[in-house]
């Protein structure tokens, strides 16, 4: 393990405790489904995903930890060498970028915090301008409404209430 992987380890953990918690506020709505007697309501599916992330990159960690353990008792360093070449900042970028995602989300609203984290991704990656387009426009509005078909309300953000109310 580097000492970049051991960051980048802790810092998705950090992330996945932080989405854990807000996450769950950034759905709206009380509409369930029931399934084989359990109530399903929005806020499953960010806790889920939240906690599965937490527990894999804790598990991770741990791994991170016994190869740098076993690589000490052997005579080495902790940490190995870094590689020349690494993804570090790219890495942090859309996690910061997923991070303001998740905080804004409630002031604009599903469909354009959505299209501006698409589109943000989607120049990142380099993407074609069609790539773009269809990734930063088309996919959230497809995925606004493949929600509302399923009973799950996602944000309006509280933004359209003072300029349209």
């Amino acid at each position: 393990m580097t000492k970049k992987e051991f960051g980048i380890t802790v810092f998705t953990f950090a992330f996945a405790v932080l989405a854990f918690v807000l996450m769950p506020t950034q759905t709206v709505g009380t509409s369930m489904t029931h399934f084989g007697g359990i109530n399903i309501t929005p806020r499953i599916f960010p806790i889920f995903s939240a906690g599965l992330m937490g527990i894999l990159s804790l598990i991770h960690l741990i791994q991170l930890c016994l190869q740098g353990a076993k690589r000490k008792k052997a005579g080495g360093s902790f940490f190995a060498a870094d590689p020349e070449d690494s993804a570090v900042w790219q890495v942090a970028l859309v996690c910061v970028i997923m991070i303001l995602y998740v905080l804004i989300m409630p002031t604009i609203g599903f469909i354009l915090d959505s299209i501006i984290l698409c589109t943000a991704l989607a120049i990142f990656m380099k993407s074609k301008w069609w790539q773009v387009l269809v990734s930063g426009i088309a996919l959230p509005i497809i995925l606004y409404f493949l929600f509302r078909l399923v009973y799950v309300t996602m944000p309006t953000g509280t933004l359209w209430y003072g300029l349209l109310g």
